[in-house]
C-alpha cells in the first residue's frame, strides 16, 4: 500500500514523508539546539563558528539532523580537507545531490562566488530550508532542484565538475557511469549508506568497482572528537560537560560511515599535507 501510494501520488508522499520527520528531529534535537544557541550566540546573529564555511549565516530551525555540528563547523570534520580542497580548485560547476538545508551548496556558493552550484534534493522542506539559507547569504548563484535522476545528472555533468552524493543509501542506483556517462568525468565525492542487504562498506565496495578503471579512489571514514581541542578553539563550550559536549557533536549518523573520493585518472587525492 505504502509504495502504491508512493507512485501514484510521489509528490504527496514525499511531503508526508517529510513533515514526519522533520517531527522526529525536532523531538530529537530542538530541547538541546536551544540552550547550545543561547550558549553560543546569546547576543549575536547565528554564524558558523570555524572551518571551511566559517563565518556562513546561520538560522535557528529544524532541519534535516541535527544543526548544532553546522554552529560549530564540526558537522563532516573529517571531510574539511577535501572540501578544502574543492574551495581551492575553484570548479564551474558544483552539484550537491542531497543538498538538504544546503550547508554544503550555499556554504560553496557563498564561497566560490563565479561558479554555478546545482542542489538537488527531493524532500519539499529541505528545499524550502536551502532557499531560506541562501537569502540568509545573500547567495545567487545556486539553482535549487528536486529529484535527481540518471538523465538529469548525465546531463548537468560537466567535465572536471564536482559531484557530492548524499542520498541516503541510493547512490547505489544514481552513482552510475553506465547511466550517467558523463560521471567519469567528474570529480565525486559519495557518502556511502546502507542498502537493502548491503553494508556501508560493501557499498563503497560496488561503487569503487564502478569507477576503478576511470579514477583514482580515496575512502574517508569519521574522526575521532578531540574534545580538549573544540574547548579551546570556541571558549564558550568551557562550560559544558563532556557528555553535554558529545551531544554537540553529535550527527545522529551510522558509526560506520564511509565517503569516497574519486577524481578521474591522473589526479592525485592523496591527504594534503
Amino acid at each position: 500500500m505504502k509504495e502504491n501510494f508512493r507512485k501514484l501520488l510521489p509528490g504527496s508522499f514525499e511531503a508526508l514523508r517529510s513533515i514526519k520527520f522533520f517531527i522526529k528531529c525536532r523531538k530529537r534535537f530542538w530541547k538541546h539546539q536551544q540552550r547550545i544557541r543561547k550558549l553560543l550566540f546569546p547576543d549575536s546573529e547565528i554564524r558558523v563558528l570555524t572551518g571551511p564555511f566559517q563565518g556562513l549565516n546561520y538560522y535557528n530551525k529544524t532541519i534535516w539532523g541535527a544543526i548544532v555540528p553546522k554552529w560549530l563547523g564540526s558537522y563532516e570534520s573529517h571531510l574539511i580537507p577535501v572540501v578544502n580542497e574543492i574551495i581551492d580548485l575553484r570548479p564551474k560547476l558544483i552539484v550537491d545531490i542531497g543538498a538538504a538545508e544546503g550547508y554544503y551548496a550555499v556554504g560553496l556558493a557563498k564561497i566560490l562566488k563565479e561558479s554555478e552550484v546545482i542542489a538537488f534534493d527531493i524532500d519539499p522542506i529541505a528545499r524550502f530550508r536551502q532557499r531560506q539559507l541562501a537569502r540568509l547569504n545573500q547567495v545567487k548563484n545556486l539553482q535549487i532542484c528536486g529529484f535527481c535522476s540518471s538523465e538529469k545528472l548525465h546531463k548537468v555533468a560537466e567535465p572536471d565538475c564536482v559531484i557530492v552524493c548524499d542520498i541516503e543509501g541510493a547512490e547505489m542506483e544514481l552513482m552510475n557511469p553506465v547511466k550517467s556517462p558523463n560521471l567519469i568525468r567528474s570529480k565525486l565525492l559519495i557518502e556511502c549508506h546502507r542498502w537493502k542487504n548491503l553494508g556501508p562498506n560493501e557499498v563503497a565496495e560496488e561503487i569503487s568497482q564502478r569507477f576503478s578503471r576511470t579514477h583514482s579512489i580515496r575512502r574517508i571514514g569519521p574522526l575521532e572528537l578531540d574534545l580538549k581541542a573544540w574547548r579551546e578553539s570556541i571558549p564558550a563550550l568551557e562550560t559544558l560537560r563532556n557528555n553535554e559536549l558529545e551531544a554537540c557533536f553529535d550527527e545522529g549518523r551510522d558509526i560506520c560511515q564511509i565517503w569516497l573520493w574519486m577524481k578521474p585518472a591522473g589526479e592525485s587525492t592523496a591527504q594534503p599535507a
